[in-house]
Formats: C-alpha cells, structure tokens, sequence
C-alpha cells in the first residue's frame, strides 16, 4: 500500500483566506449532538450545531473555494445563533406555532462574512466576526455566485447515513462524541 502524504487533507497547514468581507453561501448545517464543554472553570452539556459558509468569490491556490465556519449552541433564546441568523438574513425569525425554526431554510442562503486573521503561536486562524445581508444598491439586492461545494444539512433528529457519510471528518469526529449520534447509529446512549 502507498500512501501519498497529503492524502489525508484534514491534517498539515492550511491556506486561510483573505481578511475581508466577502460574498458567501450558507453551505453546511450539521447537528452536532450534545458536547461536553467547559468555559472559565465550568463544564457543561451542551447541543450544538456548526454552520459553514462557503467564499464564493474567493479561491485557494488550487482553485476551490474556501470555507469558513463557527460551532453554535443549538439555542434561539438571545443567543450566538440567534444573532448571527438575524444579521445574516437582516430580518427576525419567523417561528412556527410551535415555537420551533426550520433551519434547513437557511441553506445555500447568500450573505456577506468578515473573516478576521488571528495568529496563535506559530500558527494563523482565520475566524468568522461578522455576518450580514447582501448589499442592496439602488433599490436592487446584489446576489452572490453559486456555491460549488455540497449543500449539507444533516441533523440526528432525521439520522441519514448518506447525508452524515458527507459531512468532514473532522466535524464527523465530533458528532460521534454525542450520545445522540450512539443513539442514531446504535440505539444506545454513549457516555461522554
């Protein structure tokens, strides 16, 4: 067996896009399940979900788009998620009767995001600050290119294998901390 050394793409440096805001597609919504976290000394239980936009008018060196993506708490109560879906659609959410938000809705939705370079040692992050609506000049919103990566909404409420085989790995390696991804695939609880 030979093996190349970038076969496995997940792994090594990263070609981070520009600083800047840019046009982007919502491209990725995926149910994380319940992680275990901790924040200044405090852990806790939390459902979570990770959003990805893909920069539709902005290329690595290979040609394919980048990506730039923010994990969430899966809340709608004045919460991170909250604030970035009212920014990005530049409107408050219309709820169902019960309460409930479809955020499949949201997918391949156009919007712009500012991506801020932040340096960490010896290694460059590139982080999402800010999301907001596509301009509108005189009267007539602007629409951003097509995205060219998957549209991907996966969620353990409707387990799909096909959808979940799609997601990275690497947001694969942390679904399946969840018990509700051992629930999904097993039918049993995991513990954490």
């Amino acid at each position: 067996m030979f093996i190349k050394k970038n076969d496995n793409k997940d792994f090594g440096p990263r070609e981070n896009p520009p600083e800047g805001t840019q046009c982007a597609r919502l491209i990725h919504i995926i149910d994380l399940g319940t992680q275990h976290t901790e924040f200044q000394g405090v852990q806790k239980d939390k459902r979570q979900v990770r959003l990805t936009w893909e920069l539709v008018d902005t290329h690595m060196s290979d040609g394919r788009p980048f990506v730039i993506g923010k994990t969430f708490n899966a809340s709608l109560y004045k919460s991170g998620l909250l604030n970035t879906i009212e920014s990005m659609t530049g409107k408050g959410i219309e709820f169902e009767p019960d309460g409930s938000f479809n955020m499949a809705s949201l997918l391949d939705f156009a919007c712009m995001v500012t991506v801020k370079l932040e340096t960490k040692g010896d290694k460059t992050y590139a982080n999402l600050v800010n999301v907001s609506p596509l301009p509108t000049i005189k009267g007539k919103k602007i629409d951003a290119e097509p995205s060219q990566n998957h549209l991907i909404n996966f969620g353990f409420d409707a387990f799909d294998q096909t959808v979940y085989d799609m997601v990275p790995k690497w947001v694969q390696a942390i679904c399946e901390k969840s018990p509700e991804y051992g629930k999904a695939k097993h039918g049993e609880d995991i513990p954490f």
